[in-house]
């Protein structure tokens, strides 16, 4: 008797204190939203350039962004050349730097589209992330936007 009474008062302890954690883990994900689609990390593919979609285009791949937190460095695949920038995040507020890339030359219409594209990444001037898909804006307009992978 003198051992059953502290262990059902440690059982006691054990199930109030369980109960309590488990009490308050649920009521802190019920408060939270699932976390949104990460920004840096994932491989975003182009699915719209200025409201219009990817055109499939002959010796065109479709282009690509990847930003990489620790370096500030995003990079990916133009549609013919590999490049890579500087970028800075400060909230919404996202700008590229200059990107460097590859010369490999394509048809012209790709050629075309590529230049369209850097030249949208370089009127960036914020982001939002609905569900998987990432937007890109210069001002209020939406200029690339973006499929997560």
């Amino acid at each position: 008797m003198k051992i059953i009474l502290p262990l059902l008062a440690l059982g006691a302890v054990a199930l109030l204190v369980g109960g309590c954690a488990s009490s308050s883990d649920s009521n802190s994900s019920a408060s939270k939203p699932a976390p949104a689609f990460p920004l840096a990390g994932p491989s975003w593919l182009l699915v719209e350039l200025d409201g219009k979609p990817v055109p499939a285009a002959e010796g065109l791949a479709t282009p690509t962004l990847q930003l990489d937190a620790a370096s500030l460095r995003a990079s990916g695949n133009g549609g013919i050349n590999r490049y890579s920038a500087s970028y800075e995040l400060n909230g919404l507020a996202l700008r590229f730097g200059t990107a460097a890339g590859t010369k490999m030359a394509g048809r012209p219409e790709a050629m075309t589209f590529e230049n369209d594209y850097f030249k949208a990444l370089a009127l960036v001037s914020s982001w939002s992330i609905k569900g998987n898909h990432l937007e890109l804006k210069s001002a209020d307009k939406t200029v690339l936007r973006f499929q997560g992978q």
